[in-house]
């Protein structure tokens, strides 16, 4: 944070949402009836994710990531760097925001049960455990073709405990 107008730059966020994307991602699973209400966060913009399906999302716009409005039976969000990821009830997968390095080309999938959005990548698992990834790879970050037999898992209660006292900044 030691720039010239002491503020957080883009390095700062993307270094703590990588770490928080590593830490907490919720998933749901496409065989289910109604969504599990939920929010997260991007890189400078928040996705909710409502019972009936329905995604909200609010924040910095600059790349169309918060163009959601449209979306309906979607099961699971994902917010990554400037862009936007949803699972639909049928398998398929939407996504907005900046198409850099074909992250948003998931056009094509189907029967994917988990999707998640990364920095310059987005992932999406496969009803059989095999993994699809579009986006950067100059660091082997979507050489996941090979992988087989992942399981998906479900997160099915969060529970945030709040900070002590010593804590907080004064």
């Amino acid at each position: 944070m030691n720039n010239k107008n002491n503020k957080p730059t883009d390095a700062h966020f993307i270094k703590f949402f990588m770490l928080i994307m590593v830490l907490y991602q919720p998933f749901t699973y496409a065989s289910a009836s109604s969504a599990n209400p939920y929010v997260v966060a991007g890189i400078r913009h928040t996705v909710g994710l409502k019972s009936d399906g329905l995604v909200l999302a609010t924040g910095l716009n600059q790349q169309g990531q918060c163009n959601v409005g449209s979306w309906r039976d979607i099961v699971q969000v994902a917010a990554g760097t400037y862009h936007t990821v949803g699972l639909k009830l049928d398998g398929t997968v939407l996504a907005v925001g900046s198409s850099f390095l074909g992250k948003l080309n998931v056009n094509s999938w189907t029967d994917i049960t988990q999707a998640n959005a990364g920095v310059y990548n987005t992932l999406g698992l496969k009803s059989d455990g095999r993994v699809v990834a579009v986006g950067y790879n100059d660091n082997g970050e979507t050489n996941v073709f090979d992988w087989e037999m992942i399981s998906p898992h479900a997160i099915t209660k969060t529970t945030f405990l709040p900070l002590k006292d010593q804590y907080m900044r004064k």
